[in-house]
């Protein structure tokens, strides 16, 4: 039987991996997904990603910080007014 990662081996493996592809990225939510596996996101508004039961991530990118904006004081994620130049 295949297991879920630990959730503290899954967030270290995630983190990790945010260092790289979103240097700074302020917050992140994470929750079980099937039998064996976490899906995760950055904004609420983003595709989710996955971390798979061999620690493989299955990225499908941010919207932060072009799109997004964090509010650390209310932890809400703030859509940005489009820029036109």
């Amino acid at each position: 039987m295949i297991r879920r990662p630990a959730e503290a081996k899954a967030r270290a493996a995630i983190e990790a991996f945010l260092s790289d592809v979103a240097p700074g990225c302020p917050n992140y939510d994470l929750c079980e997904d099937g039998d064996d596996g976490w899906a995760f996101w950055v904004a609420q508004m983003d595709t989710t990603s996955y971390l798979h039961h061999d620690m493989r991530i299955e990225w499908y990118g941010t919207g932060w910080p072009e799109r997004y904006d964090y509010d650390g004081e209310t932890g809400n994620w703030i859509e940005k007014e489009p820029t036109h130049g």
